[in-house]
């Protein structure tokens, strides 16, 4: 069974939604960077969202809307890693590029979202171990 699989099964489905929008975002990437943009974002958001909530960091509020969600995320990484506003900061410039990419009519800079991957990749990878421990 791959590590993916036993993964979806074993933790929280964010971390499975998490990988599945990865790859699709990477198999996107160099003919479709708008839809390639928004799925390496959900990707993140989703083990972003997944580790405050399994650190009670976030709790869900009925009523709550998506947007206010979105940058509630962006607002406790900002509060939980204060001194390195590193991961807050990968993460707003990935989030400003997938509202550029869902609602502007200029297109992504294809060059400009990989010349990100890697630390969006990284930051994702960091989120993940954290969301595994126990």
């Amino acid at each position: 069974m791959s590590c993916k699989i036993l993964r979806m099964m074993t933790t929280a489905p964010y971390i499975g939604k998490s990988d599945n929008n990865w790859d699709v975002g990477e198999a996107l990437l160099e003919d479709y960077p708008e839809s390639a943009t928004n799925r390496l974002y959900y990707s993140l958001f989703q083990i972003v969202y997944w580790w405050a909530v399994k650190n009670r960091k976030y709790t869900e509020t009925p009523g709550i809307v998506a947007q206010n969600k979105h940058m509630r995320m962006y607002e406790i990484l900002l509060s939980e890693f204060k001194g390195s506003e590193l991961y807050a900061n990968k993460f707003k410039k990935l989030k400003n590029m997938r509202e550029q990419a869902d609602y502007e009519p200029e297109g992504i800079n294809k060059d400009r979202l990989s010349a990100g991957l890697e630390n969006w990749r990284s930051m994702r990878a960091e989120f993940i171990k954290l969301c595994s421990c126990d």
